[in-house]
């Protein structure tokens, strides 16, 4: 019990978010996932968005066991865990592109808008769980910044943060097209072909958009972490 209270503390400490706060948002949206299920029967969204959301949390429990792990001298744990988060971030931006399973439903008719309150239910809970997916994955990306920020230096960090936006463009490109998954690392000749027969202008021109994007969200959220820190001593 201590270790999981020393490493929820964590948690808390590098997040700027209280653990119940952040727990009771994804409760609610669990909630919204169930009100939809109930009245609306199951979807191939549920299953996708469920799915991808657990997938893009996991770089935040990396990212904050690697802390943990530092912090109590894990030098092994804190490798591993920083690997593994590397191998899993790009999971949390892939989310960006899961609006395209939003053309299964028509909104725009002869006469305007529709007004189906059902299909725009789904367009919410999409972008919900979008921004709550691509945020976990901000602050999991945030952390690694700040700790590299204190061992290395700015210049360091800014470059490491370039480095790991660009690998997750590469990487969610991968994801979308070739639909490969984190876990194909443990094939490496086969990963490696593949990724080898499928190098062409149009893998280059969206992982490169994709790098963009990434890091143009990251840096409203750093912006945005960074006057939340210093609002917070100031009190």
């Amino acid at each position: 019990m201590a270790i999981i209270s020393k490493f929820l503390n964590t948690v808390k400490q590098n997040t700027q978010l209280p653990v119940i706060f952040t727990t009771a948002f994804c409760f609610a949206y669990i909630l919204f996932s169930l009100v939809l299920y109930f009245c609306n029967g199951f979807h191939f969204i549920h299953g996708i968005i469920a799915w991808n959301l657990f997938l893009a949390a996991l770089p935040l429990v990396f990212s904050v066991l690697a802390d943990f792990a530092i912090k109590s001298g894990r030098k092994a744990l804190a490798v591993m865990a920083g690997i593994l988060w590397l191998l899993f971030f790009p999971n949390s931006p892939y989310l960006i592109t899961d609006i395209i399973h939003l053309h299964i439903f028509d909104y725009y008719g002869m006469s305007g808008y529709v007004r189906n309150i059902s299909e725009w239910v789904w367009l919410m809970y999409m972008s919900v769980g979008i921004l709550l997916g691509v945020v976990t994955g901000m602050m999991s990306l945030e952390l690694f910044y700040q700790r590299i920020v204190q061992r290395k230096g700015r210049g360091v960090a800014y470059s490491a943060i370039l480095a790991v936006v660009i690998i997750s463009g590469y990487a969610i490109y991968i994801g979308r097209f070739l639909r490969l998954n984190s876990w194909d690392i443990i094939r490496p000749w086969f990963l490696v072909q593949k990724l080898v027969k499928n190098i062409d202008s149009f893998a280059v021109a969206f992982s490169l958009s994709m790098s963009v994007c990434i890091l143009l969200v990251y840096v409203l959220f750093h912006a945005f972490f960074s006057n939340s820190a210093k609002l917070s001593k100031s009190q």
